[in-house]
């Protein structure tokens, strides 16, 4: 952004990429995305994601250093766009203004994905990880009482090396108590040249199967549990793709998906459904996974009318 003619050509080569590839999502970065952040509401964008490989450490190597916390209140300050979805964050890195920064948040969806990888303490320690399963659990029981609709996301990795019987019931039990309400589970693969590789006392690959299995049963019903909850309920839903198109009456409809701020997938029957529009819409029961939801007319929000 040196210029008005580098910032006029930024905003032409974004627009270029939009009419070449309508389907593909953009992601914008450098100069003028950092110095332009309402452009994105501008351009019709209702939800950006803060993504990165470690980003609980954002802002450690900036000269004055900085930090994920002081970005979060700047975007709550000033609000560029209508909301803004945090991604993989590790357990110490969410501090207890962070928790509370997300409790009274206009801008910051409800959905926080935080990985445990064990459910034990000693499988922790040879991870190498800088949290207990005391501290995950004390982390997870605070969101969740600070926020009751928070969603709570997490990764696991069953089969690391001396996980036994007994300290994989440990994950399993941590998980089923804790207020986590899905997780992705990972069978460890060695990979050479690691520490872990040449480690003692590796697990079976039947076993890692079994418990990888069990896990993603558990992760389905808390799925479940968690969407059933709010079924009546009315919901924002951000829509991102059509599925299906019907004919009733003389109108056509189409189901369209998307997720709301808190991170329930939803199938959206509407009129006037396009990706990116966000509807209000009363939360049904459905199979498959989802919830269902029909597009209240006129109950659309846009980021200038909240």
């Amino acid at each position: 952004t040196v210029t008005d003619r580098a910032d006029l050509d930024s905003r032409n080569l974004i627009r270029r990429a939009e009419r070449r590839n309508p389907e593909a999502f953009k992601i914008v970065t450098g100069c003028y995305a950092q110095t332009k952040p309402g452009a994105l509401s501008e351009r019709g964008f209702r939800e950006a994601v803060l993504t990165g490989i470690h980003i609980g450490t954002y802002g450690q190597d900036r000269t004055p250093a900085t930090s994920l916390l002081e970005l979060l209140k700047a975007i709550e300050a000033t609000r560029p766009i209508h909301r803004v979805r945090v991604s993989s964050i590790d357990p110490e890195e969410v501090s207890e203004a962070m928790v509370e920064l997300f409790a009274g948040s206009k801008v910051l969806c409800p959905h926080l994905h935080i990985p445990l990888q064990a459910g034990d303490d000693e499988i922790l320690r040879l991870m190498r990880r800088r949290y207990t399963v005391a501290e995950f659990s004390a982390l997870c029981g605070r969101l969740a009482a600070k926020i009751p609709r928070v969603c709570l996301g997490t990764d696991v990795i069953v089969g690391f090396p001396y996980e036994d019987e007994a300290r994989f019931e440990n994950t399993h039990a941590l998980l089923r108590d804790a207020p986590v309400h899905y997780f992705h589970v990972f069978p460890f693969s060695p990979k050479r040249g690691t520490k872990a590789a040449q480690m003692l006392g590796q697990v079976p690959a039947t076993v890692k199967k079994a418990h990888a299995a069990r896990l993603r049963a558990l992760s389905e019903a808390k799925s479940s549990q968690f969407r059933a909850r709010f079924v009546g309920e009315v919901a924002e839903v951000l829509l991102e793709r059509a599925e299906d198109v019907c004919q009733n009456g003389g109108h056509s409809e189409a189901v369209w998906t998307g997720f709301s701020e808190n991170y329930l997938p939803v199938a959206v029957t509407t009129e006037s459904g396009f990706s990116g529009k966000l509807v209000r819409c009363r939360l049904e029961a459905k199979e498959g996974g989802s919830l269902a939801g029909k597009d209240q007319p006129g109950r659309e929000k846009t980021a200038e009318g909240l």
